[in-house]
């Protein structure tokens, strides 16, 4: 009878917490995403704003005065509406979030934690660091995967090239100072085509004496790379005032993402020749990975000891992927141990806030462009470009607390949680607080 109290407690405690995953998944960020837009259309456009707005009372005058009850009902009206709106919204979040987060970047080029935990506790003979576990991992994703770290910067560059459809010549500052513009357009390429370097390419190429003519001629041509799409992109916008030239910079990523693909469906990670395999391992190994740059900055790369993830795994007694692996935990926290289960939900739902939050705010961005697009802002000369800079730092400060709370505050949590009950003689679900 006790047992069964307690569990029917806990499956009560978790009915209510359905509702706080809503509230955090759906409704904080589709309401970020509306107020945050709203904001950016009243600071840039509120002429445009002020004449709706008057639109809207000139169409209400001739109705005359509501009385109070049809007041009322307007004003429940609207809030079933605008909340149906918000929650409808919050869900397309959710849905492009697990696309784009999960399934590219976490999935495929971070690795999902558990996948982690199964790789390290397989390999715990080599006695390999963490680091090196997360960094080979992610350099078994293909270049398109890795190029998903350029959305915030493409978001800037189309703002940029909306702002030169209006602008022709970008401004005397730019043409008086072209050096800088250059050293501008340099960090962009640095960006799409990463940063070149003798380390990365010996690691590559190993430090033999043979590989020596295949490092520098990797190094070498990608500084002639660099140096080459720099000036003419500088020169170009300095001196011709023609932003568009900053488009051909994501279309190089995707003229070698898609012959990366190609040779790989075609001959395998090992490619048609060892120098062909060693130009696409260094053009990932140089790419400037802000996702992987995140991953380390809060420990996701940072795994639970092998032994407790074997005890997981040998309780879970599954013999297929890391996928089952995750659901045997979590469905084994979620029946036997709901205590322990009720902070694993709560982990999830916050992740799953502040994922849905960084997509919002990149959808923002969209928006922004879009709207720069159609209707370039009169009167505010380089804000428009601040504005978009600021939501790409949003984004992506936004991912990093994201791959914080997925990786420590949650995956962690149900693995140690799954170690801690397969050491146990007893059920959790039948323990008292304090343990007696």
């Amino acid at each position: 009878m006790f047992e069964r109290a307690v569990e029917e407690e806990g499956r009560e405690v978790q009915r209510r917490l359905y509702a706080h995953h809503d509230y955090f998944g759906n409704v904080i960020p589709s309401t970020w995403f509306v107020i945050a837009s709203l904001l950016g259309a009243f600071i840039f456009y509120r002429r445009s704003l002020a004449l709706w707005v008057n639109a809207i009372h000139r169409f209400v005058q001739p109705l005359g005065e509501p009385t109070t009850g049809v007041d009322v009902l307007i004003a429940v009206v609207l809030a079933i509406a605008s909340f149906n709106i918000i929650y409808v919204v919050g869900q397309l979040l959710n849905g492009v979030a697990a696309v784009v987060l999960d399934r590219w970047i976490v999935k495929k080029l971070l690795r999902y934690p558990f996948t982690l935990y199964e790789m390290k506790y397989q390999k715990r003979s080599d006695k390999k660091t963490d680091s090196i576990v997360l960094r080979e991992a992610m350099l078994d994703a293909s270049y398109a995967v890795f190029c998903v770290n350029l959305i915030p910067v493409v978001f800037f560059e189309l703002a940029l090239v909306a702002f030169g459809r209006v602008n022709p010549y970008p401004g005397s500052w730019v043409q008086g100072h072209p050096l800088l513009t250059i050293g501008l357009s340099l960090l962009l390429v640095l960006a799409h085509f990463g940063i070149p370097s003798y380390r990365k390419a010996r690691e590559t190429c190993g430090g033999d004496d043979e590989a020596a003519t295949n490092r520098w001629e990797l190094v070498i041509g990608h500084w002639t790379l660099v140096v080459f799409f720099s000036s003419i992109v500088g020169a170009v916008i300095a001196f011709a005032g023609i932003t568009e030239i900053v488009l051909i910079l994501p279309v190089v990523n995707a003229v070698v993402a898609a012959g990366d693909r190609k040779m790989l469906l075609k001959y395998g990670s090992p490619y048609k020749k060892p120098a062909m395999r060693h130009l696409f391992v260094y053009i990932r190994r140089t790419f400037v990975n802000a996702s992987y740059l995140a991953a380390k900055a809060v420990g996701y790369g940072t795994l639970p000891d092998a032994d407790l993830i074997g005890r997981a795994l040998s309780d879970a007694r599954y013999d297929s992927k890391a996928n089952d692996f995750y659901w045997m935990c979590q469905l084994r926290l979620e029946n036997e141990a709901p205590r322990l289960y009720d902070t694993a939900y709560h982990g999830m739902a916050m992740y799953t806030m502040n994922r849905n939050l960084c997509n919002a705010t990149a959808f923002i961005a969209v928006m922004s462009v879009s709207a720069f697009y159609v209707q370039w802002p009169m009167d505010y000369h380089y804000s428009p470009l601040v504005w978009i800079a600021i939501l790409c730092v949003l984004t992506y400060m936004f991912f990093v607390r994201y791959l914080y709370l997925f990786s420590g505050g949650y995956c962690k949590y149900v693995v140690r949680a799954a170690s801690f009950m397969a050491g146990r003689g007893d059920s959790p679900a039948t323990s008292k607080p304090d343990g007696k």
